[in-house]
This record gives C-alpha cells, structure tokens and sequence, in this order.
C-alpha cells in the first residue's frame, strides 16, 4: 500500500530530493502513479507540482492541477469557515429584546405590547465576536411585488460565504406612508436575514432563569392552536402579525417563556371581538 506522501525520485545515495528542474520524470506521470486523493490531502503538495509544471512547460499536467488546486482551496475555505462559526456561536451572547413595542387598541379598546431586539441592538452584540473570528455581513435587497426579500451575506476572511434571505409584506393598516412601511418593511427583513443566517437567538430581557431555547410543550401549543383559530388568527394577516410579533415563521418554534404573553394577547382579541 503506498504511503500518503507524494514520491519524489531519489539521489544515489538514496536521499529524496525535492522538486527542482535535475527531475526528469513528467509531472503527469507522477499524477498517475498516485491516487489524486492522496494529493487532496495537502495543498501545498499540490502547489509544489505546479509550479514544477509552469517552470517545465508541462500543459497538460498543469491543465489537471488547476481545478485540482481550486478545489482544494474551497474546501479549506469551507474547514475553516465552520470552525470560525462554532467559535463564534460558543462566545456569542445570547440577544436581548431591550426595547418595547407597545399596539394601540381600537375604539378605545386595551392593546398589547411585546419585546424585540432592534437591529442595532443586534450588531452592538454580534459585530465584537463576528469581527474577532474574521467575520463581515452584507445585505442585498429587492421588491418582489408588494414584499421586500432582504439577503444577508456572511463572509469569512477565508473566503466561504454562507446567506440567508428573509420576506416581509410591504403593507398594513398602520397609520404610515408608503416611505415609512418600506423602511419598516426592509429593517424587518434585514433584521431577521441576519438572525437567519447567524443562528442567532433572541431573548426578553428577563426571563426568570427560563432557557431561552426551550419551546412550548404540547399542551401550550394546543391552548394557543385553539385560540388562534378562535380567533381566526391562524392564517392570512393575523398569523403574519402573530409570528412577527414573536419572531417566529412556525408555532413549534414559539419560546416557553413567550407562552403567556401569546395567551394573553389572544384572549384580548377573542374578548375583543365578543
């Protein structure tokens, strides 16, 4: 079985010399006697043979090294962009909703409030950790009808790049502008791309010592099914606004901890609508 390093010819007395223009065997030659795996190993390896083939006019080994070496270079790219991540999820702070929005009622009727991490509370968090691990975020954006899709885009020094792309509806019955709903709309959008594509994980300021990843056991899930349909808020504009207000695009995915602040805002509207 051979060994995992790439053979190089040897001197009489039986040294190994390295790649220098005294070889005589073609670099092609080489890439046939071993495995190509063998030189996906390292590389550098495969560095070195090419610049013997640039040196030594050797096109068609050249022709193979290329991809070869492109590949290589991917896919350390991709090694070193998942250990920088985990690194970055391990020292990351947990996101705080520090600020308090608070829905009017209609006809003088009660409204509600809820928590959310604005997005520069968001980057006065992340950006110190994702700066520290070579980390950088960018976002495109574009109107696809009525809704604004936002893209967020990670990148590492390395190379690789991760994105994620989030939909927010560019309407409602709020008394604002056509100018003041797109930008609600794309802050929105922006704000939960970058969530999306970090993993991130927003929290209410206090949470009595809850876990802040735990979700709604089935017989919460169930109370809020059944007031959600109650309520005919389990599809259309009100499950839209049910899940931006607690930050989630599945009922499975709603934190314990935001459980009673759910039932309470759907028992408003239920007793709100008689």
């Amino acid at each position: 079985m051979p060994d995992d390093k790439l053979a190089f010819p040897e001197d009489e007395d039986g040294s190994e010399q390295r790649l220098g223009p005294e070889h005589r065997p073609h670099v092609q030659d080489m890439i046939a006697r071993r495995d190509t795996a063998l030189a996906e190993r390292d590389p550098t390896e495969v560095g070195e043979l090419m610049r013997y083939a640039l040196e030594h006019d050797k096109v068609d080994a050249l022709e193979k090294l290329v991809p070869l070496f492109e590949r290589l270079k991917d896919r350390a790219a991709v090694q070193e962009f998942n250990a920088s991540f985990a690194e970055f999820q391990i020292e990351c702070p947990p996101v705080r909703k520090s600020t308090k929005a608070t829905i009017p009622g209609k006809s003088g009727k009660r409204g509600f409030s809820y928590n959310f991490a604005k997005l520069q509370d968001i980057a006065r968090t992340i950006d110190p950790v994702l700066k520290k691990h070579g980390f950088a975020y960018s976002w495109d954006g574009e109107m696809d009808g009525n809704r604004y899709r936002s893209t967020c885009t990670l990148v590492h020094k390395g190379g690789h790049s991760r994105s994620g792309s989030f939909v927010c509806p560019v309407e409602g019955k709020m008394g604002a502008s056509d100018q003041q709903k797109f930008g609600i709309a794309k802050e929105y959008a922006r704000r939960n791309s970058l969530v999306d594509v970090l993993g991130l994980v927003t929290v209410d300021p206090d949470v009595d010592g809850a876990d802040p990843t735990k979700k709604i056991d089935e017989t919460e899930f169930a109370n809020v099914t059944a007031l959600l349909e109650e309520t005919k808020s389990d599809k259309g504009s009100g499950w839209a606004t049910f899940c931006r207000i607690f930050e989630i695009e599945r009922l499975e995915d709603l934190p314990g901890y935001s459980y009673p602040a759910a039932i309470s805002m759907l028992e408003e509207k239920r007793r709100r609508m008689g």
